[in-house]
């Protein structure tokens, strides 16, 4: 009761982030989802429900403008009765305008799929589509089609993650075998409403939809097309997967920096190439130039394979072929705007299919500290006048921050100080550092 009365008196809150604790009473979830359903003012409503005990009555928030799921009951809770719930707040609601749905798993406790379609059957043909500005699923089922199309013809913000497309269910399969996939899975029938990934970025071009938004975690040679016939995008998100062997990935790779990056690069803020393995995806000096065009960019995330890491190669200091250097030389002449920079490690090429992950740990922590070296004994050039505040490097994350030292006539720090120089000083705390930089010894 007193928990009622107290959430009650926040008719002002318009923003609600709820994640139910595992010790929480299914009668402490009912209070808190009654109140949520009295609030005024409520609009935005992000709810995390792998700890729930109860389904949740989405359709009874009247209010609401933005709604996002995010994890999958455990299974003695009915999940699906929370999205059919959510299917009953599309259906009815004429103020929705953003919608995220990210499932733990591609189908739901019955086996039934859980899909786009399902999430908008109830919406009366009727009514007016949705004015969707942002979608954001993930393991659903994507047909767009004359069901589905109307509702995203204001869309701007696209996220697609771990979607499930039948090509690469059947090339699994010749690969691999098809033990534990099904039939039904396996068919273009069975797979219900769900396209193949080309189909869903040829329709979103054919239907005039121009991102400026995207999130993707499969690169499928449609989605160049789309990215290829606008320019505009101002965030963009690509973790290049759905790639069998290294041939295939840097062909695309290739096309994505030669045709298709540039035609946004005057909008960009934020970018993020996130490479699972070495090879074209990585930042290098072959597409260095293109990315030096995005002279708007706030924030920058991609990946660096060990091979482009320079190291001193004797006593002398000789910094040899430091590419570390080259592109933070590159950021501070070509991109003022930029704020936040993370470089990620990307995985060795020949332990793509690797069983074992004592390998992958031992080459993440050696690449982690290369950087850390270079990324230490970088210096700005005389004319620079600015770097990115933030630098990470790796995950868990290795932080630096700029810092103006003092230098003499030799060019050593604090001597004689004729002059300033930028650099990075490193602040990863000595536990994280630690725990970083020591994984090499497993």
């Amino acid at each position: 009761m007193y928990l009622f009365d107290a959430l009650v008196t926040l008719k002002a809150v318009q923003n609600v982030e709820w994640t139910p604790h595992y010790k929480e009473s299914e009668d402490t979830q009912c209070t808190v989802m009654k109140a949520l359903q009295i609030l005024p003012n409520l609009r935005s409503a992000r709810f995390t429900v792998g700890h729930c005990k109860i389904p949740l009555q989405l359709d009874a928030l009247t209010t609401i403008q933005e709604v996002s799921l995010s994890g999958t009951c455990t299974k003695d809770i009915d999940h699906d009765a929370t999205l059919r719930s959510l299917a009953r707040l599309v259906g009815a609601s004429s103020l929705l305008t953003a919608i995220g749905v990210a499932n733990n798993w591609r189908r739901s406790q019955d086996g039934a799929q859980v899909n786009l379609h399902a999430l908008l059957a109830l919406r009366p043909k009727s009514a007016q589509p949705l004015y969707l500005r942002r979608l954001s699923i993930q393991c659903v089922m994507v047909r767009l089609d004359e069901v589905t199309l109307p509702h995203l013809q204001y869309l701007r913000a696209l996220s697609l993650t771990r979607i499930e497309d039948p090509c690469h269910l059947e090339r699994q399969a010749v690969k691999y075998g098809s033990q534990g996939l099904d039939e039904t899975m396996l068919s273009r029938e069975g797979c219900g409403s769900t396209s193949v990934l080309d189909e869903v970025w040829r329709a979103l071009q054919d239907a005039g939809i121009w991102l400026e938004e995207l999130i993707v975690d499969a690169v499928v040679p449609a989605l160049l097309d789309y990215l290829a016939s606008y320019g505009g995008l101002q965030k963009l998100v690509l973790k290049p997967g759905g790639f069998e062997d290294s041939a295939s990935s840097d062909a695309v790779a290739e096309e994505f920096y030669g045709r298709v990056l540039g035609n946004h690069a005057t909008t960009l803020q934020d970018l993020e190439i996130n490479a699972l393995y070495e090879g074209k995806w990585c930042v290098a000096p072959h597409n260095l130039d293109v990315i030096a065009l995005c002279g708007d960019l706030r924030t920058l995330r991609m990946s660096v394979g060990y091979g482009q890491v320079g190291l001193p190669s004797g006593p002398g200091g000789d910094k040899g072929n430091d590419f570390v250097k080259l592109f933070l030389d590159t950021v501070a002449l070509h991109l003022p705007q930029l704020d936040q920079v993370h470089i990620d490690v990307a995985n060795l090429e020949e332990l793509r299919a690797a069983f074992c992950g004592n390998p992958v740990i031992a080459h993440f922590a050696h690449t982690t500290r290369a950087m850390a070296e270079c990324v230490s004994r970088y210096r700005a050039h005389d004319s620079c006048l600015q770097l990115p505040a933030k630098l990470s490097i790796g995950n868990p994350a290795h932080q630096f921050v700029v810092a103006h030292h003092h230098v003499g006539s030799d060019g050593e720090i604090g001597k004689g100080a004729v002059g300033r120089i930028l650099r990075y000083v490193d602040v990863t705390p000595p536990a994280e550092r630690h725990l970083n930089l020591d994984y090499g010894c497993w």
